[in-house]
């Protein structure tokens, strides 16, 4: 008993089921990712695999040609090269409970028209 809804496991309510566990098993493995910078901004990045994050999120900055600006110093490049090596990548967990929740929401509202349109009572 649902709510004083018969709904019996049949048919499409097995297959929005089975999709949704289908969807929710890769929405928990095919993750967003965000890179952290060590000024403490975040920005969002791209998904991949929870195993396996995306790369090239470390930009490193090219270095000064020295041959044309003998005058540049390399203080400036010593900086960039530790922020690079400092930069990481973290799961946007916001983002994802989001999807989640999205996805949730569209199969609940499916298996609830599937249950109304059989007992339209």
């Amino acid at each position: 008993m649902f709510g004083g809804v018969r709904m019996p496991l049949v048919g499409a309510k097995r297959t929005i089921l089975v999709c949704y566990g289908l969807v929710f098993a890769l929405a928990c493995l095919w993750v967003p990712w965000n890179i952290r910078r060590p000024s403490g901004a975040t920005e969002r990045f791209e998904h991949g695999f929870l195993w396996s994050p995306p790369q090239g999120y470390r930009t490193l900055p090219a270095p000064p040609d020295l041959a044309v600006h003998p005058e540049q110093e390399t203080r400036g490049w010593a900086k960039a090269f530790d922020e690079y090596e400092r930069t990481s990548l973290a799961i946007n967990w916001g983002e994802l409970s989001l999807e989640i929740l999205a996805l949730t929401a569209l199969c609940g509202a499916a298996l609830l028209a599937i249950a109304r349109k059989a007992n339209p009572n």
